[in-house]
């Protein structure tokens, strides 16, 4: 998207061969990304029985809700459904924030050797990785999230660039405008 950006100064967007919305290029495309994801919770058919795969992906705030949408330095929660989960620690799961041109931003990663385990209820072998960000330190405005499923230095095991959507809402009042893309957590002492 930042090279159509770069290229345009206005844009036409069109949905099922009608247009949609006409104006300023940085809008036409906000309101195309902002329509192409629209849920927090996703599932997914599995149908075939290779070892780890996705098959379920929600947002959450602290009370548990299904959300979209945050307020900067909020916490976040997602719970990530993975097929045929066995506990190597070659295996590593990451989560990453892209904004709206397209540039990564921030991310967590971990192995599965490190993550902590809960007892499963179920006799199958899948599972359900919990994540947690204490704060999410993006400044307002629309991100979007890539979920990694790797083995260690060998390959992709699964992927979904775009699945999904947050916004960020400006909890810092007028002065959080004037952030860039991070919040940072700092100590102010005045004497």
């Amino acid at each position: 998207m930042a090279a159509v950006k770069s290229l345009c100064n206005t844009g036409v967007l069109l949905e099922n061969g009608r247009v949609g919305s006409i104006g300023v290029i940085e809008d036409v495309i906000e309101e195309y990304l902002s329509n192409s994801i629209k849920d927090s919770s996703i599932s997914f058919k599995v149908s075939h029985k290779e070892n780890y795969k996705f098959n379920s992906f929600r947002i959450l705030n602290s009370n548990g809700i299904e959300t979209n949408s945050f307020m900067t330095g909020e916490s976040l929660f997602f719970d990530i459904g993975i097929q045929n989960c066995l506990f190597d620690n070659s295996i590593g799961i990451g989560v990453y924030f892209y904004n709206l041109n397209g540039e990564k931003l921030a991310g967590t990663t971990s192995f599965f050797g490190s993550v902590n385990r809960i007892n499963k209820s179920n006799e199958s072998n899948n599972c359900l990785v919990k994540l947690k960000i204490p704060q999410i330190n993006l400044t307002a405005g629309t991100y979007f999230i890539e979920l990694v499923l790797a083995q260690k230095n060998v390959k992709r095991l699964d992927h979904y660039e775009k699945i999904a959507q947050i916004s960020i809402i400006d909890g810092l009042t007028n002065i959080g405008s004037h952030l860039g893309y991070f919040y940072i957590n700092a100590e102010w002492i005045i004497q």
